[in-house]
């Protein structure tokens, strides 16, 4: 086993130092290059695991995919430890649950010397993981162990936590302005202020001799028979519902910051998320070039998963390669 990992890094490193791209970069991979023939670590009664093999971007064999499983909610730590044949070379890899969505990255960290990642998966649920390692550059190379690490799931403790307090008794709101009409000395509090010259439609004021309160702005009509979706009316009997007012998709562009090779495809990361109003099930399509509307062949995907600045999906059926240096997207997301 060591033996041929050795041979197979020295292979990658004399293909890094002269022409890593004349090896596909799964050419030399085995069932394990895809999720569907993941090598499953078994965990001991210790809640250990671990296995060891190699990955090496310019030998041919990139992506290995092995899985594990918990009969309990656990808290679950994965580590990656590798011994590279050179200084410099990086390892990166993924955490998935059993649907393949991806619950923690250890991202790609070139130039900064690593040799070994780590993170946490915190209450996860029984069932079935897969982890993904792969070389991410293409002289990346190197011999590696996977530890899986399993414990029960952390509790807080409550018992030296100090009590709540009950909540500060708030100063008495003022009472509402009166309704327009009322006479003053019906109101159930002081009447409202005079209105103001000028004042806002709408302002909660009482009008004084000689002065004119805001105008409210007229209501709209009441809503005809199979009126147009969007027509602004009121409903002419209690219970209905007036036509909704459609809401017009909001188109983003978005650049790719990430991409990995993942078992179907490749997994992207893009550089917008919530606040520019992207949302699961997005659709979206990968742009040609550096300007322009040209779509990219079978570059669609959808967005799986976003936070207020990121978002991420999966292009099928894609290799880096036919990505090439394209790192524009367009989202169209429909609006609720």
């Amino acid at each position: 086993m060591h033996r041929g990992i050795a041979a197979a890094l020295v292979g990658s490193a004399l293909l890094a130092s002269g022409c890593p791209s004349t090896i596909s970069q799964d050419a030399k991979s085995g069932k394990d290059a895809r999720a569907t023939g993941a090598k499953n670590i078994p965990i001991g009664d210790d809640g250990e695991g671990s296995a060891k093999d190699v990955v090496t971007y310019p030998g041919g064999d990139r992506v290995d995919w092995k899985s594990f499983e918990i009969k309990q909610p656990k808290d679950v730590t994965v580590s990656v430890k590798w011994k590279p044949p050179r200084d410099g070379l990086d390892v990166a890899f993924n955490v998935l649950d059993g649907g393949y969505n991806v619950l923690v990255r250890a991202k790609p960290s070139p130039g900064t010397g690593k040799t070994k990642k780590e993170v946490d998966v915190k209450g996860a649920n029984p069932g079935k993981y897969f982890v993904q390692i792969y070389a991410p550059e293409r002289g990346d190379a190197a011999e590696y162990t996977v530890e899986v690490s399993v414990r029960e799931v952390a509790k807080v403790d409550t018992g030296n936590m100090p009590p709540v307090p009950d909540p500060p008794r708030l100063a008495m709101l003022p009472p509402p302005p009166c309704p327009p009409g009322t006479p003053p000395d019906k109101c159930a509090g002081p009447p409202p202020p005079p209105c103001p010259p000028g004042a806002a439609a709408n302002t909660a004021c009482a009008c004084m001799p000689g002065n004119t309160p805001p105008p409210c702005p007229p209501p709209p009509p009441i809503c005809a028979a199979n009126a147009p979706q969007g027509t602004p009316c009121v409903c002419d009997k209690e219970g209905t519902i007036p036509p909704p007012c459609p809401v017009a998709p909001v188109t983003v562009y978005a650049a790719i910051s990430e991409r990995s090779i993942s078992g179907q495809g490749l997994n992207i990361t893009l550089n917008r998320g919530t606040g520019a109003k992207v949302a699961k099930g997005c659709p979206g399509v990968v742009l040609r070039g550096t300007k322009g509307e040209k779509e990219l062949s079978n570059s669609t995907f959808t967005i799986t998963d976003v936070t207020e600045r990121e978002s991420r999906g999966t292009i099928p059926k894609m290799t880096l390669d036919e990505l090439g240096t394209n790192t524009r997207a367009k989202l169209v997301c429909p609006q609720k």
